[in-house]
């Protein structure tokens, strides 16, 4: 209610709201209640996939513009004015985005570290730290339908499937992977201005192994859309990081046969992932453990 409310207080007036709903998790009474107020479209996937929510929501939508914002999070009052004025004033930019906040109260903090970012240099900056949020871009709606966000890094053609596993599945969606998919194929602007708040929860699973083989896949993704060169170094590093970190993941909970093979990946990514190759004696002498176990009984 609160996010919707952020909507609904917005100085650029003509805003139509579209609650996109997915799985079968969902608070029957607070969806009904929501559908029956006035200037609200609701709209719903069985499927528990939060990229087709959000296809759904885009192809639901007829304006000329669209953003996203996730049921926890809030709009500041001029953030839809502020991009639509935008876009507005720039014909040739297809998606412009701005900073945000993160965190609550006195916690709270800016979504875009200005240290690492640089406003001519958006792939670049990506590589230093995502800074595009849920609710920080609005979209030309003539630029983007709702293919652009169904096909994400899931999908067979980015060969990054692979590396997802049933058992630990990220029903997710990555904004990370959509951002460079917007860079290499749109027009994008950033500005300044800090105009949503994005509320961290302590169901957050950044660090659940779900999440690490996401992110690990995103990166792969990434690099098989083939960005220039020159990125291709600080690329490589973090794919390595993305592998060791899965590998670890895995030995933890006691799959070593999926610890190794996330392990040999970080080894082949030449020259950055040598630096793991310490690491090797602990995936290598636990197989050896449990193969000479095996071997007594």
């Amino acid at each position: 209610m609160r996010a919707i409310a952020s909507i609904q207080a917005q100085s650029f007036c003509d805003v139509q709201i579209i609650v996109s709903v997915n799985g079968e998790s969902v608070d029957e009474e607070l969806f009904k209640l929501i559908g029956s107020r006035e200037r609200i479209v609701t709209v719903r996937n069985k499927l528990p996939s939060q990229q087709n929510a959000m296809a759904l929501g885009r192809d639901a939508a007829s304006t000329d513009s669209f953003c996203f914002l996730d049921d926890d999070d809030e709009l500041g009052p001029t953030s839809i004015a502020r991009r639509f004025e935008f876009l507005q004033d720039d014909a040739e930019c297809d998606a412009v985005a701005t900073d945000g906040f993160r965190g609550e109260g006195s916690g709270r903090r800016l979504v875009i570290d200005r240290k690492r970012f640089d406003n001519r240099d958006l792939f670049g900056s990506l590589l230093q730290g995502n800074w595009n949020a849920s609710c920080a871009t609005l979209f030309r709606s003539s630029r983007f339908d709702g293919n652009f966000f169904s096909v994400d890094y899931r999908d067979q053609k980015y060969g990054a499937k692979h590396l997802l596993d049933d058992r630990y599945y990220d029903h997710g969606f990555s904004w990370t992977f959509c951002t460079a998919k917007m860079l290499f194929s749109r027009n994008v602007s950033v500005i300044d201005d800090a105009e949503y708040v994005i509320h961290d929860t302590a169901q957050s699973e950044s660090k659940s192994l779900g999440y690490q083989l996401s992110v690990a896949a995103v990166w792969c993704a990434i690099r098989s859309m083939r960005p220039p060169s020159k990125y291709m170094k600080m690329l490589k590093g973090k794919l390595a990081r993305a592998y060791h970190s899965v590998a670890e993941r895995y030995r933890n909970v006691g799959d070593m046969n999926r610890a190794r093979m996330f392990h040999r990946l970080s080894l082949g990514v030449v020259p950055q992932g040598l630096v793991y190759v310490p690491y090797t004696r602990k995936v290598v002498a636990s197989g050896w453990g449990i193969a000479a176990l095996k071997g007594r009984r």
